[in-house]
């Protein structure tokens, strides 16, 4: 929506495609004209998510080594249809693995070339030239920035700050909200193998449905139930942020190997010992 359709001065650019679409039915208040480009946006991703992202993912537990094989493992019926074709297995015997072979000597050769090579001194004097060039603008930046700061009255200066600070306020108040139903559901979801495979389609779905589409919708509810403006921006900020929160904690959780649950069980912690040991570390490293 933001892409496909923008003003640009006395230029309005609009490019076809599901954006332009619902930008323009948003604009226009067509309730209906929304949901027929939602509908179509959700037949979409669900499209791309079985011929694509789901095969991926399946094919990609087979190169994972665990000592303590997973109960369940994901599956993909277009990646079994696959594997079964002759026709792929032909065409991969004649063109894969000749193509991957001169890949795997090409970058062999490379990297050995690297190896014997070592860097000319031209190449690292451009580099500290190109630092030391970065480390002075930095510094003029700074020198500028507190000139302009001296000009500045106390009433001004209080105006930037509440500008700068009840901003700041929003989005840390947005992850928060976002943060405590999203790390529960996203590592009960993770850690289920089953569940995260029905659930993540359903999260992609939801994620995938632009914020600034429901809005308009949004607006109205708050202006009927009351609340201003600044609830309907964290709102908002919401519906954008708490997904690719959920989408992380569920790829910590379900990158956990079997072998250090495993290993919580045998020394039997404690469900706040297995969040504490286990779990956040993997959910914030991720």
């Amino acid at each position: 929506m933001v892409c496909e359709m923008f003003v640009l001065g006395n230029r309005d650019l609009r490019l076809p495609g599901l954006g332009s679409y619902l930008q323009t039915a948003s604009n226009a208040g067509d309730v209906q004209a929304i949901a027929c480009g939602l509908v179509a946006m959700i037949a979409v991703i669900v499209l791309i998510d079985q011929a694509v992202w789901r095969p991926v993912i399946a094919w990609s537990e087979r190169f994972k080594f665990e000592q303590v094989e997973a109960s369940e493992t994901p599956s993909s019926p277009v990646l079994d249809f696959l594997c079964r074709s002759r026709i792929l297995s032909r065409l991969g015997r004649l063109l894969v693995a000749p193509a991957r072979e001169a890949l795997t000597l090409h970058f062999a050769r490379a990297s050995a070339n690297d190896r014997e090579r070592s860097k000319p001194a031209s190449v690292r004097w451009l580099v500290n030239a190109l630092l030391l060039t970065v480390t002075a603008g930095v510094i003029y930046a700074a020198v500028a920035m507190g000139a302009q700061f001296l000009r500045v009255s106390p009433g001004e200066f209080r105006e930037i700050l509440w500008g700068a600070g009840a901003p700041f306020l929003r989005v840390e108040l947005t992850l928060v909200l976002a943060a405590l139903w999203t790390i529960p559901v996203g590592v009960f979801i993770g850690l289920k193998p089953r569940l995260s495979a029905m659930a993540q389609p359903i999260a992609q779905i939801a994620a995938s449905v632009p914020a600034p589409a429901l809005f308009p919708i949004v607006l109205l509810l708050l202006i009927r139930i009351g609340g201003g403006l600044g609830i309907a921006s964290i709102m908002l900020l919401l519906l954008g942020t708490q997904w690719y929160i959920l989408f992380n904690v569920i790829a910590g959780a379900s990158a956990i190997p079997s072998d250090l649950k495993e290993v919580c069980a045998v020394f039997r912690l404690s469900q706040p010992q297995c969040w504490k040991k286990l779990l956040l570390p993997v959910i914030f490293r991720t």
